[in-house]
């Protein structure tokens, strides 16, 4: 039997559109810090590094309050994970069109505690053969660190799909064809994708077309 190909997926801004949650979540902890609160566009663009660059970055010289942000965070962003995140349009319909031939997995800087709850609540858990977060490496590794290339999740995978430089890199690293999406909250900075897609279903194409 032919072993099934490997596609990887991203998760925030690639198979879910999870920013204005996420943009809530931090507003409301630095309110409840009692910090100025950061504009939409700059959460934005401190979006995909982990939880802890994103405040990092956003608290600038108050960095070390980075700790207590988090907690707080943590606790506000569960309470609301999936009150207006949701899939994009057309990604369960293609994952699970593609699940036939294809090993479908995600690799996501997004903490377990939060990833999974929400793969669940849409019912797509049972689609992906691999979900990996940081907390499922030995030293809490986020993309795009190159010891992630030797994870079984990574090895020989045909297609990286995701929505920032960092997934670009994390493909390029590994060798991986990347696809970006444009869909996503992310940028590419000066990374150069191998495929470039305006809605998931691209991916069809890019299948056909390469011959994947």
């Amino acid at each position: 039997m032919r072993m099934k190909r490997k596609i990887i997926f991203d998760l925030d801004g690639t198979l879910f559109d999870t920013l204005e949650d996420i943009i809530t979540a931090v507003k409301d902890t630095f309110s409840e810090l009692r910090l100025d609160v950061p504009e939409s566009l700059d959460i934005k663009k401190s979006i995909g590094w982990g939880s802890r660059q994103l405040f990092l970055s956003l608290l600038a010289d108050k960095a070390c309050m980075a700790d207590a942000a988090l907690k707080i965070f943590g606790d506000i962003y569960q309470s609301r994970l999936t009150a207006v995140t949701e899939p994009y349009p057309g990604v369960p319909e293609i994952l699970k069109e593609l699940h036939t031939d294809f090993s479908l997995n995600v690799l996501t800087n997004k903490p377990k505690r939060f990833t999974l709850p929400l793969i669940e609540y849409y019912s797509l858990k049972e689609l992906f053969d691999s979900i990996i977060t940081p907390d499922d490496t030995a030293d809490n590794i986020k993309k795009p660190d190159a010891r992630l290339c030797s994870m079984d999740i990574l090895k020989n995978a045909v297609l990286f799909v995701g929505d920032s430089a960092v997934d670009m890199d994390m493909a390029k690293t590994c060798g991986i064809p990347s696809v970006f999406v444009t869909y996503g909250y992310g940028s590419l900075n000066n990374s150069e994708p191998s495929f470039i897609i305006d809605s998931i279903s691209g991916l069809r194409d890019i299948i056909i077309s390469s011959g994947i």
